[in-house]
């Protein structure tokens, strides 16, 4: 059985008269044969006055039919703020163990609202991380669960809170952790979104946008192809005893090096370029 969708629902309440809200859900039975169904209400209960229909249905395979609950709001004074939600089950009668879920959320009053500021802008070199902090705020008239999401345009692994729980007219810091990624190039530009959105309203949301640019890393390593101790001179070579060198480009751009080589002992050392 399939039954969906849950809602959240916004109303103004009439300080006069009680306002009746509906919500509509699908009910459709996925099995393959003709089935009845029992809607019920399950806890915790909300306080508000609920009823739905039909409270009982049989559906052949692949059959839906619509389920109907209204919530009734008594007469409040529209600064009166309160959360109502219903959590109600289609439970299969010939095997209790198959069932589908809705929750129904009414708001009173409620006004969701969310701020993110500011945007910013930061460097680092690859290896190194850059953080970013920004102030959330809640901008609507109750508490808020904000869900929080940060997207790369480089696909960069970010890190920052899932949730934050934040109170009306309050503020509180994120923090946006941006990792630079080993071997990026110096001069990669990285745009950083981070979301906040409204745990009442997916549609109230607030982001921010930050620019990381890569700084140049230098760095070099060598390496001999041969051990640079104990090196016995084999018959054959004459006067000129060979090392082959790896010089290794380890920062981010095109860089020059200069090569030198000395001897302790005052040899006299040649430097050829292959």
């Amino acid at each position: 059985v399939i039954f969906t969708p849950s809602q959240v629902i916004r109303i103004t309440s009439d300080p006069y008269n009680p306002v009746l809200v509906d919500f509509q859900h699908r009910l459709i039975n996925t099995g393959n044969y003709t089935a009845s169904f029992e809607v019920v209400r399950m806890p915790p209960y909300g306080s508000l006055p609920v009823w739905w229909s039909p409270q009982e249905v049989t559906l052949a395979m692949g059959q839906e039919a619509l389920i109907s609950v209204t919530m009734q709001v008594p007469p409040l004074p529209t600064d009166t703020l309160g959360v109502n939600v219903e959590y109600l089950a289609a439970v299969s009668l010939r095997d209790p163990a198959v069932y589908g879920m809705v929750t129904d959320t009414l708001l009173v009053n409620i006004i969701p609202g969310v701020e993110l500021a500011p945007n910013r802008e930061g460097r680092g070199k690859p290896g190194e991380t850059v953080y970013y902090a920004h102030i959330l705020t809640n901008t609507g008239n109750y508490d808020d669960a904000y869900t929080l999401s940060a997207v790369s345009s480089n696909g960069w692994q970010l890190t920052a809170p899932v949730s934050q729980v934040v109170g009306p007219g309050l503020s509180q810091v994120v923090y946006l952790s941006v990792p630079i990624p080993a071997g990026t190039l110096s001069g990669t530009v990285d745009v950083e979104t981070l979301r906040a959105t409204s745990g009442w309203d997916p549609g109230v949301k607030a982001m921010v946008v930050n620019t990381t640019t890569v700084e140049q890393l230098v760095d070099v390593a060598a390496d001999t192809y041969l051990p640079p101790i104990g090196w016995c001179v084999p018959e054959g070579y004459g006067d000129d005893v060979p090392y082959w060198v790896t010089v290794l480009n380890e920062g981010n751009y095109t860089d020059t090096f200069d090569i030198t080589a000395w001897s302790m002992e005052g040899i006299s050392v040649t430097i050829r370029l292959w």
